[in-house]
């Protein structure tokens, strides 16, 4: 056994490094080159060889999500037929193939110019992507070049995240203001909102270099999208968009936030107490507690500090399946509602009517007519599995 293990030992560490040697000669590659002395180990003779003359490409500031163009100008300086195979460009763990058409093939002392188009993230700051060129080069046949830019917005907005809130005049939306930072007039096009939470008057065609905008929270869409985003659909040329995500804490909240029923029995009642608290320190009263599919009643209620308990009888159904499911509404005095989620498993019954149940890890499993607890335990070791009948 120790014997097995020293080997075992061995093996591990000679292939770590083995790929760490791979790795090393990898990077060599890619490092920069001298032409001068390639020329002088006789490298040059009979091959291809690709120069580059620089290899970084800095864009400067550029806008969110804009595309532009990066520029390397190379030269064949080998006495063979430059040929580039692949072209990518990403980070070391994820590389997109770039689609743009690009010139393939270059005779000895041949130049070009190598473009690759670059589309910046919406993240703002400083970015750094690279670009790997694939050649028919013996001695650099890898070559990674650098991508910098400094990622900023074209047009300024504020605020950048709103959280709205039920117990304020418009749920604390005020303005929306934008800008142009560099001086270019823009319009906005169109204003889209998760679940149309907003109203908002705009003029597509007006151009300016600052808007602000007043717009007007539909609240009985707000309560049904409480976290979302904001888009701001421009056509300022470095700034396409604008997204700003919103959050808002509900009316009320719910202890439990759904109700979950296991090991039910068709027609057996069951007793549930659901507590209904107010997230606003608000006064509030519950008038009518209902269900959609009929299952679920109130029998009871009792006020607590910033709510009430309401103690419900559900009734699972003689469903044709194993679950079943529904929705209790509860009104409040003023016309809101409050949603909460009811979701039950069945007993099943085998081919003796007698209920089944088999628990592994205090979960239980169900059997059908067609495979029985019988059949179960004669297939399977019982020392790993325990069940019962009830």
């Amino acid at each position: 056994m120790k014997f097995e293990y020293k080997v075992i030992c061995v093996m591990s560490f000679c292939i770590f490094l083995v790929s760490g040697c791979r790795n090393s000669q990898e990077v060599t590659r890619m490092q920069s080159f001298d032409p001068a002395q390639d020329k002088k180990a006789g490298v040059l003779v009979g091959n291809a060889h690709i120069q580059f003359e620089v290899m970084v490409c800095n864009l400067g500031n550029i806008g969110p999500m804009t595309t532009h163009n990066c520029e390397f100008k190379l030269k064949n300086t080998g006495s063979g037929t430059l040929t580039i195979t692949d072209v990518k460009i990403g980070k070391d763990c994820a590389r997109w193939q770039v689609t743009a058409p690009y010139k393939k093939t270059y005779a000895p002392g041949e130049s070009g110019v190598l473009s690759v188009p670059y589309t910046s993230k919406q993240r703002l700051g400083e970015t750094t992507e690279y670009v790997y060129v694939r050649t028919n080069d013996n001695i650099h046949p890898l070559v990674k070049l650098t991508v910098e830019a400094v990622v900023e917005d074209k047009v300024y907005c504020e605020p950048r995240h709103i959280r709205f809130a039920f117990d304020k005049p418009n749920a604390g939306c005020d303005k929306i203001m934008l800008a142009s930072t560099d001086g270019r007039p823009f319009s906005i096009k169109k204003i889209i909102s998760s679940g149309d939470i907003l109203s908002v008057n705009i003029d597509p065609s007006a151009k300016e270099k600052q808007f602000v905008i007043h717009p007007a929270v539909i609240l009985s869409n707000l309560r049904k999208n409480t976290v979302g985003n904001i888009k701001l659909v421009l056509d300022h040329p470095e700034c396409e968009s604008i997204i700003i995500p919103f959050e808002a804490m509900p009316e009320f909240r719910t202890i439990p936030a759904a109700i979950t029923l296991i090991d039910t029995v068709p027609g057996e009642a069951v007793s549930k107490q659901l507590k209904v608290l107010t997230n606003y320190a608000e006064n509030f009263s519950i008038v009518s507690v209902k269900s959609q599919n009929n299952l679920v009643e109130a029998i009871g209620q009792e006020p607590v500090a910033d709510g009430y308990v309401i103690t419900l009888k559900i009734i699972p159904p003689a469903a044709k399946g194993d679950s079943f499911n529904d929705i209790i509404i509860l009104r409040t005095s003023d016309g809101r509602s409050i949603e909460v989620k009811c979701i039950g498993n069945l007993q099943r019954k085998t081919n003796e009517g007698k209920t089944v149940l088999f628990r592994r890890r205090g979960y239980p499993v169900r059997f059908g007519p067609s495979f029985s607890v019988e059949q179960f335990a004669q297939n399977t070791a019982p020392a790993r599995f325990s069940f019962h009948r009830v």
